[in-house]
């Protein structure tokens, strides 16, 4: 059974994105000078699971691992 509480949706930046066990981050928009902000964040709220989606490339260049 899903509680209301096992989903959870928000920016980024929005101050109730608190850690989560598992976070879901879409990298398919901004610059490439917010997305690493936006990894980091997703990361830091990552307990156990980190999901990144987006461009493969872009997101590979972002880390700096290729491809």
């Amino acid at each position: 059974m899903t509680r209301l509480t096992d989903v959870f949706y928000a920016d980024i930046s929005a101050p109730g994105a608190v850690g989560r066990p598992v976070v879901v981050v879409a990298l398919n928009s901004g610059s490439d000078e917010t997305m690493p902000q936006a990894l980091a964040g997703a990361l830091a709220r990552a307990g156990a699971l980190l999901i990144v989606c987006g461009e493969p490339a872009r997101i590979n260049n972002l880390l700096g691992a290729s491809a």
